[in-house]
């Protein structure tokens, strides 16, 4: 006779039942269904133990509904701690770590992208706005030179402190 080993806890048939036989609150198992997990099924079942994985993969949400995990869910958790300790202690021993050069280079890169999306919404922001309120050339100038302002003005803002001396990871000069 086989066994199905994969499922311990199994299916429910309804969230009400899954939150009985697992120990947690309706209102938890009410967010983790509208976030979309398929642990939820068709008609209202709950497999329990998709559940209680993805609840291990997301521990916050249980602290954010003030819940407390069951045993089942506690058991998930601690798997899934020792498995990213053991997996961190492997890349430690293998000196297989992200390089903080490398890290300074995407983070320039992203600072970069960043800025030319924002420069780039100047023009579509302003475009926008002329279609829908039907404004002149010169309002729509004028609306230009406004949200230009804001937006290299924020751009400064945060270039101050230590982001301001983020260089280009090609040519090693300072970004403006």
């Amino acid at each position: 006779m086989k066994r199905n080993l994969k499922r311990k806890i199994g299916l429910a048939p309804s969230m009400a039942s899954a939150a009985g036989k697992m120990g947690l609150s309706k209102e938890l198992l009410k967010r983790c269904k509208r976030l979309g997990w398929s642990c939820f099924e068709s008609g209202g079942r709950v497999d329990c133990d998709g559940l209680a994985a993805m609840l291990a993969e997301h521990p916050e949400l249980m602290q954010e509904v003030g819940d407390v995990p069951d045993k089942h869910v506690e058991d998930a958790l601690l798997t899934r701690a020792r498995r990213m300790l053991a997996e961190h202690e492997l890349e430690v021993s293998r000196r297989d770590y992200i390089p903080a050069a490398e890290v300074r280079r995407d983070a320039a890169l992203c600072i970069l992208a960043t800025k030319q999306k924002l420069y780039a919404a100047i023009d579509s922001v302003t475009a926008a706005a002329a279609m829908k309120l039907a404004l002149s050339g010169e309002q729509q100038s004028a609306l230009r030179q406004i949200v230009h302002d804001s937006i290299v003005s924020a751009l400064k803002d945060m270039h101050r402190g230590a982001w301001g001396e983020v260089t280009c990871p090609n040519c090693e000069k300072g970004f403006e």
